[in-house]
């Protein structure tokens, strides 16, 4: 699989694990991307939502602590920045109105995470997902 091109990028990454957040941290980064984060609470990605202006790409775990990741995606949504979700559970926590969001099943690789990846990257560098307000769903 080809490796994606982040150079520039600005990728949001939310996980609890620290153990997965550092190892996907430094394969973010050995192909260019610029972290913010990794957050492991909600609230921490919130407030670095609300303090970086420029976020291309987002990779939410769709748990975190206990919590969903929801609110998160609801912002980053209503900012138009594509993103994925990862998750080490069952899907079914995901609400239908993500149905179109890829899903990252943990445990991941490098290949699974570029081909998840480079779709998002195109969809970065077309302006992203058009802004829109979420629903419940």
């Amino acid at each position: 699989m080809e490796d994606p091109d982040l150079n520039g990028r600005c990728i949001l990454l939310v996980e609890d694990d620290h153990i997965v957040a550092k190892s996907l941290a430094r394969l973010l980064d050995l192909w260019g991307a610029r972290i913010v984060g990794p957050a492991p609470t909600v609230e921490r990605a919130l407030a670095l939502l609300r303090s970086t202006k420029k976020i291309d790409i987002g990779l939410l775990d769709v748990t975190l602590r206990d919590s969903t990741i929801l609110p998160v995606a609801d912002a980053l949504m209503a900012r138009g920045v594509p993103f994925a979700f990862t998750t080490g559970s069952s899907t079914s926590l995901i609400p239908e109105r993500y149905r179109d969001v890829p899903v990252l099943q943990k445990p991941y690789d490098a290949d699974e995470i570029a081909k998840v990846l480079l779709p998002l990257t195109v969809r970065a560098a077309a302006g992203g997902w058009a802004p829109r307000q979420a629903a419940d769903g």
